[in-house]
């Protein structure tokens, strides 16, 4: 099916350039090339890389492409990729030291045998959350109503801390991800969450629980090497704030391109079993983020071009999960696609840790919403469903949907 919409469209030119300009002395540039010289909304002239071998070459080989500037600090003015590096600040670690913390929460939020004990969870947090769209007046914001409070719940049921207190990961994760936010803003909002966590140290060490956070210290605790507090701090911060606004992005997008696309979402109503197919095709298909920045430090070349030690390098992910040369037929949507070896999770020692969660959430989530509300329907055309334009996650700012019925959870069991 050609993907030559208009929604398809404005998701291409997030991937492959906006919000890039060329920089200074290259206006001439094909953003849309092998590898582009771009100045950032921050402010930093990088080079863009946009050909998936290209890729999957910056974001694994970290003998030439270190994660020091962080990941996505060429996009937040405030986040100035040359700026200290603050304690327990994992995302901008290399090697052994990144290797620590990322095995210290890691295996809560990516092990398989994690994941099979969190499923009942997440379908029950699925259900409570289709059970209370079900009486609100039409039409209902999908993302506000559904994908906020589902990926909210999870994240508050992974740490064992009451949904109620939402506002605070709310506002964190505006905070992290608000291209526009004022600085000020975004610090309190920061200082709030942290405050907070520091609050469930001291808790957890006083009452371990079956919950991420408290095995996450007992782990630390028996090692070699404990984390400080600042470092706990940190790691209890990424947890919370982290994952359910990209997640919820996600899954509102992925309803709204369901609803562009009737022929798929009747092929997955007709067969749920490619529900894990359709979750890593429409991670590929939409983009998920305007690339990952890497910084070189040693000489390199790529794609003809010269990159010396210390340039800021972006690896688009969205690009390459259109190279025909990687996916044949790119910009058709295939919900049954595979492989599917796309880097929408990036590659690599920084790959998404959380990824596997995030597949439990969109597949849980995609399966329910299409066997227990068929009647589901965009409320408006979707062209007209308003795309965020001051998130670095792009998607739907809302959704408005119609339907029928809500179906009972008893009703869906054999």
């Amino acid at each position: 099916m050609s993907v030559n919409t208009e929604l398809s469209a404005r998701a291409a030119d997030r991937a492959r350039g906006c919000p890039f300009a060329a920089a200074p002395g290259h206006e001439d540039t094909d953003l849309n090339g092998p590898v582009a010289r771009v100045r950032t909304p921050a402010g930093i002239d990088a080079w863009m890389v946009n050909r998936y071998e290209d890729v999957k070459d910056v974001l694994s080989d970290t003998t030439r492409f270190s994660s020091a500037a962080g990941s996505i600090n060429h996009m937040l003015p405030r986040m100035w990729p040359p700026q200290p590096m603050e304690p327990g600040d994992f995302n901008r670690m290399d090697g052994a030291e990144h290797l620590r913390f990322r095995r210290a929460f890691g295996i809560e939020i990516g092990a398989a045998k994690r994941m099979d004990a969190l499923r009942p969870s997440v379908q029950r947090i699925v259900d409570e959350a289709l059970d209370a769209i079900a009486g609100a007046e039409q039409p209902v914001d999908f993302h506000e109503l559904f994908s906020k409070p589902v990926t909210t719940a999870v994240i508050a049921d992974l740490m064992d801390v009451p949904y109620a207190d939402r506002q605070l990961f709310h506002d964190s994760a505006a905070a992290a991800l608000d291209i526009s936010m004022d600085p000020e803003i975004a610090t309190a909002a920061f200082d709030k969450l942290k405050a907070y966590v520091r609050k469930l140290l001291v808790d957890r060490r006083e009452n371990p629980g079956d919950d991420a956070l408290s095995h996450i210290i007992a782990r630390s605790e028996a090692g070699d090497r404990p984390f400080t507090d600042d470092e706990l701090e940190s790691i209890g911060f990424a947890l919370i704030s982290a994952g359910f606004d990209v997640t919820a992005g996600m899954l509102t997008f992925i309803m709204l391109t369901l609803f562009e696309f009737p022929a798929e979402m009747a092929r997955l109503v007709a067969d749920p079993s490619l529900a894990p197919t359709a979750v890593d095709e429409f991670v590929r298909f939409l983009p998920g983020d305007v690339g990952i920045l890497r910084q070189a430090v040693a000489d390199t070349e790529m794609g003809g071009v010269q990159i010396k030690a210390g340039d800021y390098v972006i690896a688009g992910i969205g690009a390459a999960g259109h190279d025909e040369s990687v996916f044949p037929d790119p910009e058709t949507l295939d919900l049954a696609r595979t492989p599917n070896s796309h880097l929408s999770f990036g590659r690599g020692p920084h790959a998404c840790v959380g990824q596997q969660l995030a597949r439990l959430e969109l597949r849980v989530a995609l399966e329910t919403v299409l066997r227990r509300v068929p009647s589901l329907r965009c409320a408006v055309p979707v062209a007209e469903v308003p795309l965020r334009q001051d998130n670095i996650v792009p998607g739907p700012a809302h959704l408005p949907v119609l339907f029928d019925a809500v179906l009972p959870v008893r009703e869906e069991t054999p």
